[in-house]
């Protein structure tokens, strides 16, 4: 009698083991595990390498919980048969059946999906020791399963998938809102073309090269803008440079008023009106630049664009500095637009 009960327990306790380590590796995401090697938690190591080669783990185990089964329940029903008769086999087998069912299936997995992240790691050479001692069995599968999903698409984790986890972490109070609508922002940025971002020509403020600094043109509120392009004869589609505004008053406060744009220019920086939000950003960011002239495909300017309108389109709200005097310069500069062509109609 006692050794059906070994049997039994033995049975049991491996089929349990088995399923345990199937569900906590299946349980772990890709994205959990890195963050497990990050934080050098114990075995985190090895279960990456059994995720990325996850058919040989899911062979071993599947093995081991068959021959679990399989071993157990043949003993186990011979050893009913001998010392109980062959009458008690039916119920036997049935009750056995019940309990692999509730006690090595059900029961297991669930504990080891809801504790995948404690379990996986400690597990992990649990399940490497089962892939050593079935590893011909293992090989064969990971052959098998390649030759199956080779044309398979990735398991890398999408964009769209990538803006769900953000969602869900938001929702469950991981992450704040703003953050939500920045990574969404981040993501979003290549989809959003230059053009979109841009400040339209109709609107934009330039200076003539050879303007010099102590014309009238340089007084008052007309130097609103930190970054001006400079023109040939004030015609746009000729922009030689770009002049800070810093420099021009650092100039006239210095009484160097004789000197020209021309001379205080820096080379512009072009941007087609096609190229995305990143390239924009890359482009911002090897150049040292902060105001693009913006081009359309003929090479006419359409427009300009600056860093402050990227970093904004992350953030999703206008960037205001301490000496800025008008919160939202694009619509500032519309409003002028709009008062220059009425005054010109009358």
């Amino acid at each position: 009698m006692s050794l059906i009960v070994a049997v039994v327990s033995a049975s049991l306790a491996g089929s349990f083991l088995c399923s345990l380590c199937e569900a906590a590796l299946y349980g772990v995401t890709p994205t959990h595990v890195e963050v497990l090697r990050r934080a050098r938690v114990p075995g985190s190591d090895r279960l990456a390498r059994l995720r990325r080669r996850i058919d040989e783990p899911i062979a071993g185990i599947a093995a081991f919980n068959s021959l679990a089964q399989t071993v157990g329940a043949a003993w186990t029903g011979a050893l009913v048969g001998e010392f109980f008769g062959n009458a008690w086999l039916g119920p036997f087998s049935a009750l056995f059946a019940l309990t692999m069912l509730l006690l090595t299936e059900i029961v297991p997995k669930g504990v080891g999906l809801a504790w995948a992240g404690t379990l996986a790691p400690r597990l992990a050479w649990v399940i490497q020791g089962m892939v050593w001692l079935v590893y011909p069995l293992a090989a064969l599968c990971r052959w098998l399963t390649r030759t199956i999903t080779r044309r398979a698409p990735g398991q890398e984790p999408t964009e769209e998938e990538v803006l769900v986890m953000a969602d869900l972490a938001a929702q469950g109070g991981t992450i704040l809102p703003d953050e939500l609508r920045w990574v969404e922002n981040v993501l979003r940025l290549n989809n959003v073309t230059v053009r979109q971002l841009m400040s339209p020509r109709h609107v934009v403020f330039s200076l003539p090269a050879d303007l010099r600094l102590d014309s009238a043109e340089l007084l008052g509120e007309r130097l609103v803008h930190s970054r001006i392009p400079v023109t040939e004869g004030g015609d746009l589609d000729r922009v030689m440079g770009v002049v800070q505004r810093r420099v021009v008053l650092d100039h006239i406060v210095r009484n160097e008023c004789d000197k020209t744009i021309r001379e205080l220019m820096r080379p512009a920086l072009f941007a087609s009106e096609a190229w995305g939000g990143h390239q924009l950003l890359d482009r911002f960011m090897a150049e040292r630049q902060h105001l693009a002239v913006v081009t359309d495909a003929s090479g006419h300017v359409v427009g300009v664009v600056t860093l402050e309108d990227v970093l904004e389109n992350l953030l999703g709200k206008p960037i205001v500095g301490e000496h800025d005097s008008h919160p939202e310069m694009q619509r500032l500069a519309q409003e002028r637009a709009r008062f220059r062509t009425s005054t010109e109609d009358i």
